[in-house]
């Protein structure tokens, strides 16, 4: 596959916007979760994107996604890079594009507070990411990752739709009620056509026995 082209998937993609040294860890719980859950399609930048082709490859990505998830740690507003500048304020940083990517499109953008991080305040943002206090805050307590993941997920499939899994739902419910009333229909008619079968093999049993009766009758009168 094109790394510069997103996999082809009809479920809706989910974009996860991270950096690596704040959360990996917990990003890759989160990216199986839903992965796992099969709703949703789910996406994060990994190693094996190559740099030259990196923007190429998450602009397409955050074209195909129908939410882009920023995951929040503790470290996250005020990593540093090796001089020690604050790397969200650093045009060239690449989360920072991300998530102004993700907030320049027509697209949902949750936040996602992960290990007790708070959501940083509109102005300690960089004016280009300052859009993003403006969305809801989703926090994930690792204490109850289970639930809390699965509240998200459920979440987003209230609010953007999972209609790949709606419809094969669909359509394996309406499979069963068509085979329910088949097998319904089919006992219906065995049962109606038994009945009538049954009413001359009775008149046949209770004619022979009267038959006997009566010969009974009559060879005790001619021997009386």
């Amino acid at each position: 596959m094109d790394e510069r082209e997103p996999a082809v998937s009809e479920k809706p993609r989910i974009f996860i916007a991270y950096r690596r040294e704040d959360v990996s860890f917990k990003v890759d719980r989160l990216f199986n979760d839903i992965k796992n859950d099969g709703a949703f399609d789910p996406f994060r930048d990994v190693d094996s994107l190559r740099i030259e082709r990196y923007e190429e490859r998450i602009n397409a990505e955050l074209d195909a996604a129908s939410a882009v998830l920023v995951a929040i740690g503790p470290g996250w507003l005020h990593a540093v890079d090796e001089d020690d500048r604050q790397r969200l304020t650093l045009e060239g940083d690449l989360l920072r594009k991300e998530i102004e990517g993700a907030l320049a499109r027509e697209v949902k953008v949750v936040p996602v507070l992960l290990e007790g991080a708070d959501m940083p305040e509109r102005d300690e943002l960089p004016p280009s990411l300052q859009d993003l206090h403006s969305w809801h805050a989703f926090p994930i307590d690792s204490a109850q990752w289970s639930r809390d993941s699965a509240r998200l997920i459920e979440m987003l499939k209230s609010e953007i739709g999972a209609p790949a899994v709606a419809e094969a739902a669909d359509t394996s419910t309406e499979a069963t009620d068509t085979t329910n009333a088949t097998t319904s229909d089919t006992a219906n008619d065995t049962e109606a056509s038994a009945t009538p079968q049954s009413q001359p093999q009775t008149a046949w049993v209770a004619g022979g026995v009267l038959l006997v009766v009566a010969m009974i009758v009559l060879v005790l009168a001619v021997f009386d």
